[in-house]
């Protein structure tokens, strides 16, 4: 068995590996107590599930907090620390052009409770409620509600729901507010919250105005990496390090194999790297998105991408044989257009310095460089979070596949290669 061969097989073996150890832990219906992490700003245990730090919650959808987490443990030892997830994880994954009107319905409470008009508050809350009964859970209606029969200085009843606030919910904002959950300040908001119920709790006199002083508007999920568009913490929670896998086979033949990683930085730049390796090539490349623009509905994005390849040649065919390796360095410009949350557009060019058209030179010899100028103008729709269906014109020619998180599953009719691989734009 050959180089190639061996290193093939080591590497599909170990993306399996890697495949399978993640899907068992991410569907693993147990609690790890020593995962638990405690959020003493807000008295609050979570626990990662898929990159997200989630509230944890007991059979009566409580938090878990000081007072409570004695009995829980207990309940969860009985029963060999098996857990219902679903208690505590938010379904998000479908991208809707209902969840624009949650994010309305809400802004029309803060909205009238800062106009102090209780009728219209009433009406918001009840219709958030009929459209997402969850929102008790996943974001702060409860003190919402609390500010609201402050405000009629009805205390007990303001009392009731800050403690219904306290005991029940998790954040600030859900995870369907598309562009609100990661937000700077929504942490720091839903922490001043507890501490002004809990401090209403016990009869300390607080300023409330400033909890519904700024309303929110209604913003676009935009996929991670896509043209135009760096990262979206909605995909990848709080992770920090993303691995990558690249496959391309052509039709005459001809295959790729590859690995790579990114590193999130932050949401306007990441640094990623790739390794590759073809029958004659064998390359490595890093490169560092960075998002330009980004308007503040998240519909519109600019996004720049300097990079630098790495190809090294390796031929040992009787009437052409060298072994060498040059430096090719290049550039990405891209935008995105999002019609809704469904459908959205995008154009792109990457240019390298050596490519389709200045070919390298290397012991005399002309060089094909893999890297190749590219245009790309396509259009897309979201099937689910993280995941489209894209079908655009690369080079003159056709290309349609699937879209996850920046990596592309699908056919060129150019190339006539079938591939899985990471996208640069």
């Amino acid at each position: 068995m050959d180089f190639h061969s061996s290193f093939r097989n080591y590497i599909l073996n170990k993306t399996f590996y890697i495949f399978l150890t993640v899907l068992l832990v991410s569907c693993s219906p147990k609690i790890n107590p020593g995962r638990m992490h405690y959020d003493s700003f807000n008295d609050i245990y979570t626990y990662p599930v898929n990159g997200y730090n989630f509230s944890l919650r007991n059979q009566n959808n409580e938090i878990i907090c000081r007072n409570n987490i004695d009995s829980f443990l207990i309940k969860i030892s009985g029963n060999d620390f098996l857990y219902d997830f679903s208690r505590i994880t938010e379904n998000s994954i479908f991208i809707n052009n209902e969840d624009a009107e949650l994010v309305n319905l809400y802004s029309g409470i803060t909205c009238s409770l800062r106009m102090k008009s209780i009728s219209a508050t009433n009406f918001f809350i009840k219709e958030l409620k009929r459209k997402y009964p969850d929102a008790y859970k996943y974001t702060d209606l409860l003190f919402l509600e609390g500010l609201k029969w402050k405000m009629l200085s009805k205390q007990d009843s303001a009392k009731i729901y800050f403690n219904k606030f306290l005991n029940t919910s998790g954040s600030k904002y859900s995870l369907r507010f598309r562009g609100y959950y990661f937000s700077d300040s929504a942490y720091i908001q839903f922490t001043n919250e507890r501490q002004f119920a809990r401090s209403f709790l016990r009869c300390e006199k607080k300023d409330s105005v400033s909890f519904f002083k700024n309303d929110i508007f209604p913003r676009y999920y935009y996929e991670s990496f896509s043209q135009g568009f760096v990262l979206n913490r909605e995909d990848f929670g709080n992770r920090k390090i993303i691995p990558g896998l690249a496959i391309e086979i052509g039709g005459k033949g001809d295959y790729l194999y590859g690995v790579g990683c990114n590193w999130l930085s932050t949401q306007n730049m990441v640094i990623g790297g790739q390794f590759s390796f073809t029958r004659y090539n064998i390359g490595a490349m890093a490169d560092v998105p960075l998002q330009l623009y980004k308007s503040a509905e998240n519909g519109f994005g600019i996004k720049f991408t300097p990079l630098i390849y790495y190809q090294y040649v390796r031929k040992t065919e009787p009437v052409f044989e060298i072994n060498a390796g040059y430096f090719n360095p290049g550039a990405g410009l891209s935008v995105g257009y999002h019609f809704n949350q469904k459908v959205y557009a995008g154009a792109s060019y990457l240019y390298f310095l050596y490519n389709q058209y200045n070919k390298v030179y290397l012991k005399n010899k002309i060089i094909d460089p893999i890297q190749q100028n590219e245009l790309d103008i396509s259009l897309y729709y979201q099937l689910i979070k993280g995941l489209s269906v894209k079908a655009g014109i690369v080079d003159g020619s056709p290309v349609f596949g699937l879209t996850l998180t920046g990596a592309l599953l699908g056919y060129g009719f150019k190339t006539k290669s079938l591939s899985l691989k990471p996208e640069i734009y």
